[in-house]
């Protein structure tokens, strides 16, 4: 029964916020039309990635449905200044097909990739396509 106690009240959420913003003082309106715009964007943002996730799927290489990615540990850092994106990233994954030599990973073309560790131990890589 919660579920439909949350949803209702969703509903009331997205049909009662709009009435509000013309009923409210000018500065609330302001603020509540600027949340509106901002919940739009995210769902723009939402619809793009979940299309993009469509595409990435539809292009798996024959390697990577051998083995299903559990987790990725991102250990990022940004800086603003040289519009520069450093970092490591950790894949955790267990084969589940036959047994696997490599293992295939989307990169923007923009991406370098320094080195690749396998259980701490260096392992070579290669690099084809420019995605």
């Amino acid at each position: 029964m919660a579920p439909i106690s949350v949803r209702a009240l969703l509903i009331c959420v997205v049909l009662v916020l709009p009435v509000l913003a013309f009923a409210a003082p000018a500065d609330l309106q302001d603020e509540i039309h600027e949340a509106l715009r901002h919940r739009q964007e995210l769902a723009a943002n939402k619809v793009r990635l979940m299309e993009k996730s469509a595409r990435m799927e539809a292009t798996k290489t024959a390697n990577q449905e051998l083995y299903d990615v559990h987790h990725y540990f991102l250990d990022l850092t940004l800086d603003p200044d040289q519009q520069v994106l450093t970092g490591e990233v950790s894949v955790s994954a267990e084969v589940t097909g036959a047994s696997i030599a490599t293992m295939d990973l989307n990169l923007n073309a923009g991406m370098n990739l320094i080195g690749v560790t396998i259980g701490g131990v260096p392992v070579g890589t290669s690099r084809a396509g420019t995605s």
